[in-house]
């Protein structure tokens, strides 16, 4: 302890500073001094002598005073004491793996922590994670549906990426809605929304633009539980009489949807020159499929009759801009055949009825580009052989083969 008082000398006054201490045996010491300054210097090299376990605490070389000032000089702009810092320093150094240095570690910390790493906003790092992918090779597909739901994501966050709080990501996805009805989204579309969030967050942990203790948190935050839906698919006379409604590139386009089940985004980018009427296989290149993947679809004996009316030799198969306008085609025209229409219904007709003819799942889900889990789990043994063959058997009008004749399937 340090005491304040006075004393008198020839008649004067002076400040008096009495530093009161005990020795590790017990013994009572008491030390003046003529300044605060230098009781609490002499406090500072008793108390480090004493933790040292040093009971003589009042034999010190000059050497030992030379480092102690030294030490206090540097910690002098931190306003801490020795003491303090010589107590951390080791606690620090002994958590740290064996040949390891207090400043290599302040130097990862120091990388790693969000102050020291660029403050990206959210908006400009979707437009470098976008375009990344772009120039990866990502299909127009998939970048429309990063711009998309990215772009929404963006528009409600205007902060730093790093700045998100996983209970706050939580709120967002939770009370999305629909953009067009402003009803709530369903679930399968609140799962895409996140996933492309994680990977936009993985991006920047890549990136060095956040630590990884903020990508993970993120990573951990879960998908909404999805709804289970059923598989709407058409029967043979109800695409007979959709079939019936268009004519010319929709009818083509419409007949690739439902017997090569393409996607209907592929549909709207597949080229006259991807289809090999002569072969009997239409290409799916990697750049318009969805999965960024090329494959190669056989052409069933009723697709080939059905393309062979407007085959050309390049060119677009759809003419309409984009897939959503060529769905809203398709299914003006189930409206008009009043038929229900069934949302990726050309698709998941297809691959229900191949699935029923080829029996082999693994095959079907290589030339639909999906993944046998889904294939096996959604669309097997969900329509009869018979009804299969049925369906791969529908042809033109004007095919005498035709085993649904439009009167009929009109009826």
């Amino acid at each position: 302890m340090i005491y304040s008082g006075e004393t008198k000398t020839a008649g004067k006054t002076y400040p008096r500073f009495t530093l009161v201490y005990r020795k590790l045996e017990g013994n009572r010491v008491r030390k003046n001094f003529s300044s605060l300054e230098s009781s609490k210097r002499e406090a500072e090299i008793l108390a480090t002598r004493l933790s040292n376990g040093q009971s003589d605490v009042t034999k010190l070389t000059k050497a030992d005073v030379a480092e102690l000032m030294a030490a206090r000089l540097c910690l002098e702009s931190l306003e801490v004491s020795v003491s303090t810092a010589v107590r951390e320093y080791v606690t620090a150094l002994k958590r740290l793996p064996p040949g390891s240095t207090l400043f290599e570690a302040v130097e990862s910390f120091a990388k790693r922590h969000p102050a020291n790493m660029p403050r990206k906003l959210v908006a400009e790092l979707v437009s470098e994670f976008i375009e990344d992918r772009r120039s990866g090779g990502c299909s127009a597909h998939n970048l429309r549906d990063l711009n998309i739901r990215l772009g929404r994501f963006a528009r409600a966050f205007a902060m730093p990426l790093a700045s998100i709080e996983p209970s706050t990501l939580r709120e967002y996805i939770r009370s999305l809605t629909n953009g067009s009805t402003g009803a709530p989204a369903m679930n399968r579309s609140k799962e895409n929304i996140l996933r492309a969030i994680k990977s936009l967050f993985n991006f920047a942990r890549k990136q060095r633009y956040i630590p990884r203790e903020i990508a993970d948190e993120i990573a951990e935050v879960a998908a909404p539980k999805g709804e289970v839906s059923k598989i709407g698919i058409y029967t043979p006379v109800e695409v007979t009489c959709i079939l019936n409604q268009v004519e010319g590139e929709n009818r083509s386009a419409l007949a690739i949807a439902a017997f090569a089940g393409l996607r209907l985004s592929e549909v709207s980018r597949i080229d006259w020159k991807e289809v090999k009427l002569a072969e009997r296989f239409i290409v799916v290149e990697a750049n318009k499929a969805k999965t960024a993947a090329r494959r190669v679809i056989p052409m069933s004996e009723n697709l080939a009759a059905w393309l062979a009316q407007d085959v050309r030799k390049e060119g677009p198969v759809s003419s309409a801009p984009n897939d959503n306008a060529l769905g809203d085609r398709f299914e003006r025209a189930a409206v008009r055949a009043k038929v229900g229409w069934q949302r990726n219904g050309f698709r998941h007709s297809w691959i229900s009825y191949r699935v029923a003819v080829t029996k082999n799942v693994a095959q079907t889900a290589l030339e639909a580009g999906n993944s046998p889990r889904v294939i096996f789990s959604s669309y097997r043994e969900l329509v009869s052989e018979k009804d299969a063959e049925a369906w791969f058997k529908i042809k033109p009008s004007n095919e005498t083969t035709n085993l649904i004749p439009l009167k009929t399937a009109a009826a």
